[in-house]
């Protein structure tokens, strides 16, 4: 005879089916360019680009901009973008050819209705 589901079992399973619904309705594989070839029509709001130990992130709807170094800052508390000009431009740079574009500007456009509400709210 069966036994019947404990409560764990039945919210583990109301969870997956929660997590497999969200899945096949947003499809996040493609915010990576993993289900398409080509550059992304619209890249997700925090872009990473590594270089070694580097790691460069672009947060689009704020526009800032963040380096690390992961070999000596591995949980990267240390934002040294403005400490190393030369190599957050090279890995930019690097960020928007994977992404075919010529600016910052031409992926901040894609949230500017963000940037908008954003700046509504008080942020700079």
């Amino acid at each position: 005879m069966a036994r019947p589901l404990t409560r764990n079992a039945l919210t583990l399973a109301v969870a997956l089916l929660v997590v497999a619904a969200a899945a096949a309705f947003l499809r996040p594989w493609q915010w990576f360019g993993g289900a398409s070839a080509g550059a992304l029509p619209t890249p997700p709001p925090l872009i990473e680009q590594t270089e070694g130990s580097l790691v460069y992130l672009f947060h689009a709807p704020t526009e800032t901009e963040e380096l690390y170094d992961t070999a000596s800052d591995p949980r990267r508390l240390r934002n040294l973008a403005h400490k190393r000009p030369e190599d957050t431009a090279r890995l930019r740079q690097a960020m928007l050819a994977k992404h075919g574009a010529s600016s910052l500007e031409d992926l901040r456009k894609h949230f500017q209705e963000i940037q908008d509400h954003m700046r509504g709210m008080g942020y700079k």
